[in-house]
């Protein structure tokens, strides 16, 4: 057992950079102890969860936050007494999308499966979780007692599941699954296997077809969790042999994973070797729903600068969400010492195709709407912004984003202003 004491100084440590930004008197180090002395209290006495939690939406769905500081702190320790017992993380999207490529790389014949699971958090069956967690014995009685005092409160407020926006709810659901991640792995027809959140991949051999694969995983899947079986949600691809041939008119094999279009092609790379042995030739690039959504966030940023031109600094702001759209920009986190580059580059630097690039499309729809003359809402937007301020706007293009990775500097609390315009 590995635990992290339930102490005022582990419970301070909890205290987040948006915590700060949220809560001004957290800057002091003396509110910020006696935080983490309310929140001990309320452990020791059982009173920390006899307050609902607060609900909220996200992107469309029923969510919910913590409902006070003592709340969010407590669950924060638990979390991370959780990841260390069983050793448990979220797999990282980056490494994900590595190591699939390589594995589409290969010669040989294989099948790829997508899945994803059925309202995954609503699903979780709290009490198989609750039995689960008292036999496996890996954590301690603080741990488990805090749990169970959250899944009371969660029953007395009739949320079924997880609850999604807690950062716990996170964690369990890792844990929930971390017996059947390395049941899939361990299958001897299984190649490659990877779970984002409820988005699974699978590569296998040609042997296994895609009723023994749904079986496979509902064999070994959490109470109460289930596979979606049809739909947009799953998908198969039969990859053959690859050849040497390098005609033009090979087939293609396109699938979607993680914000990525993989085009898996029937012959080898030209000059892709490994030891001398030919791989695959693969191409990759933004899956269009991805761009589609770039799409909106482009004409959200417009919209919401025509309702407000007035304002002295409704420019710059306009210019600053154009600027985190088609460029990339740091996240930092002073109270982790972490700093995440992110943005058009950074989420999306396995793209390795430049004709017919979707974000030379982009680029055209911020050229149309700052100078066309045959859209209502370009007019619109050129009778708010002279020509001085829309030439400097169009300098700023998705392509050289990407390709010279332009970045741009932002505060957290700059960040979150921005994407006010793109929660429309």
């Amino acid at each position: 057992m590995i635990e992290l004491a339930y102490t005022e100084k582990r419970l301070a440590r909890c205290i987040t950079y948006s915590d700060l930004i949220n809560d001004k008197r957290l800057l002091d180090r003396k509110n910020r102890l006696a935080a983490a002395n309310r929140t001990l209290q309320g452990i020791n006495a059982g009173t920390l969860f006899h307050a609902d939690l607060d609900q909220i939406t996200i992107r469309g769905k029923s969510a919910y936050k913590c409902r006070n500081i003592e709340q969010m702190l407590a669950t924060r320790l638990v979390s991370q007494n959780i990841r260390a017992n069983y050793r448990i993380r979220q797999q990282n999207r980056n490494v994900i999308i590595k190591n699939l490529i390589s594995m589409l790389k290969e010669s040989g014949p294989y099948n790829i499966f997508r899945f994803d699971i059925e309202s995954f958090f609503e699903n979780i069956d709290r009490k198989e979780l609750k039995k689960r967690l008292m036999n496996d014995g890996q954590c301690s009685r603080q741990t488990i007692l805090l749990i169970f005092q959250l899944f009371d409160r969660l029953d007395k407020q009739s949320i079924v599941g997880l609850p999604r926006g807690l950062g716990i709810s996170a964690t369990l659901s890792e844990y929930v699954l971390h017996e059947f991640d390395n049941a899939i792995k361990r299958e001897n027809d299984v190649f490659f296997y990877a779970r984002f959140v409820d988005d699974i991949v699978l590569i296998t051999s040609p042997d296994l077809n895609k009723s023994a694969a749904i079986n496979l995983l509902d064999k070994n899947i959490f109470p109460g969790l289930n596979i979606h079986k049809k739909g947009k949600k799953i998908s198969q691809h039969f990859v053959p042999r690859a050849t040497d041939n390098n005609q033009e008119n090979l087939k293609i094999h396109p699938f979607e994973y993680l914000g990525y279009q993989f085009s898996i092609f029937e012959n080898n790379h030209l000059h892709d070797t490994i030891l001398g042995i030919p791989k695959r030739r693969i191409e990759v690039d933004i899956c269009q729903e991805k761009i589609d959504k770039l799409t909106g966030r482009v004409i959200n940023s417009f919209t919401s600068y025509i309702s407000t031109s007035t304002h002295s600094a409704a420019f710059a702001l306009l210019e600053n969400r154009i600027k985190a759209l088609t460029g990339n920009y740091i996240i930092n986190d002073p109270s982790t010492n972490i700093s995440i580059k992110t943005g058009i580059y950074y989420n999306y630097h396995e793209k390795n195709i430049t004709r017919d690039c979707p974000l030379k499309k982009l680029d055209a729809l911020l050229r149309g709407l700052l100078f066309s003359k045959n859209h209502a809402l370009s007019m619109k937007i050129q009778s708010k912004i002279d020509f001085t301020k829309r030439r400097k706007l169009v300098g700023y293009t998705f392509s050289s984003g990407f390709y010279k990775r332009r970045l741009h500097y932002f505060t957290n609390k700059d960040l979150k202003t921005l994407k006010e315009a793109w929660k429309k």
